[in-house]
């Protein structure tokens, strides 16, 4: 038995590390799902193990299935062996995707795989709630297929990426630029300089994504570097995870204070030696309460994107019990600290003039 659980949660495990993509509605499925879906059929996962790496995948958003009716019971809980011949045969490549996504349909609606109503119905009120609307890109549907237009900034998601992940986003980016949610941007100048700089958030469903995808290759091939002049990468797996610190609050916020901020108040903002910004960072190093060096590799302007996103998410509470998680790299990690131990930053991030949000964002926009 406990050999059986072990091998479940390496298999999780393992579907959750080697699947990063998504079932398309259209039941388009990733080549890589099939190694997972070979191993089973060859007995080399046991079916405990091979329900539970689906079930957490379809929770997580990671893969959508098809909208499937859920019998309310069901006297048996064990897997058809068609559904396991079916496994082998699409890992082979002898029957086409519909039919593999038939048989996780099947388990569905048996309760063999059981799906947690309660976190599609929240994404489903959040999608209703929002002034943002997901749509086909504009331009640019060669490497992405969705699209959300937030105050003119944009966000590009590749296909694979779910809408939930897409919205949620979204939501972030309105919360940070409309703090006040009155269904106008806070700083109309930052605005305006995200657009003036070709500002993007390009969403993918993972750092792998990124990196194989060859979308920045062709991008540049095709003549298009300056139409993502800046812009800040974002994945979807690290983008309201569980249990996790969502990292949209941080990669979204650099791209706003770096592109934003950094553009509309150069002497203030701008991230080079001599802006205000800079010397209170300085000062903060030397306080040593602020070390950039953790990360040897970090560029001198990275560091002023990573300053200012420290001591702007501290002020607002997102750091307020992850001390042990990120003390080595920053250690005023509340309002208090900040108020104390470095006035400077504090009270260039709450100048009136300059209008930095005052209420974190929770991804639900209500503007």
């Amino acid at each position: 038995m406990l050999k059986i659980l072990l091998l479940s949660v390496l298999a999780v495990a393992m579907i959750g590390l080697m699947v990063p993509s998504v079932f398309a509605e259209e039941a388009s499925i990733p080549q890589w799902i099939k190694n997972n879906a070979g191993w089973w059929a060859d007995g080399q996962i046991p079916d405990s193990a091979f329900v539970q790496g689906i079930q957490f995948l379809i929770k997580e958003g990671i893969i959508v299935i098809p909208p499937t009716e859920q019998e309310a019971s069901s006297e048996s809980t064990s897997i058809p062996a068609w559904i396991k011949n079916n496994a082998g045969w699409w890992a082979d490549g002898q029957i086409p995707d519909s039919a593999f996504v038939q048989g996780i349909q099947f388990l569905i609606k048996e309760g063999i795989i059981v799906i947690e109503q309660e976190r599609l119905e929240t994404e489903s009120q959040v999608v209703e709630s929002l002034d943002l609307t997901i749509s086909s890109p504009p331009k640019f549907e060669k490497y992405f297929g969705k699209y959300v237009d937030v105050f003119g900034v944009p966000i590009y998601a590749t296909s694979q990426v779910t809408d939930g992940k897409v919205l949620h986003a979204a939501n972030v980016l309105a919360q940070y630029l409309d703090n006040d949610a009155d269904g106008t941007p806070d700083n109309p100048l930052v605005v305006e300089k995200l657009k003036e700089t070709n500002s993007v958030i390009p969403l993918f469903t993972n750092e792998w994504e990124d990196e194989t995808s060859k979308i920045w290759d062709d991008f540049s091939d095709d003549g298009y570097g300056s139409e993502f002049n800046c812009w800040i990468a974002l994945y979807a797996d690290e983008t309201n995870p569980r249990n996790q610190f969502d990292a949209s609050l941080e990669e979204i916020l650099h791209m706003i204070t770096q592109c934003g901020y950094g553009e509309a108040y150069p002497e203030i903002f701008a991230e080079k030696e001599g802006s205000a910004l800079s010397n209170a960072m300085t000062n903060a190093i030397e306080s040593r309460h602020y070390n950039p060096f953790v990360d040897e590799r970090m560029p001198f302007g990275d560091q002023h994107t990573e300053y200012i996103y420290w001591a702007l998410t501290s002020i607002l509470g997102a750091q307020e019990n992850r001390l042990g998680e990120i003390g080595q790299e920053w250690k005023l990690n509340t309002k208090e600290k900040i108020m104390e131990g470095d006035p400077d930053i504090y009270n260039l991030l709450t100048e009136p003039e300059y209008k930095f949000p005052t209420i974190l964002p929770d991804g639900n926009y209500q503007g």
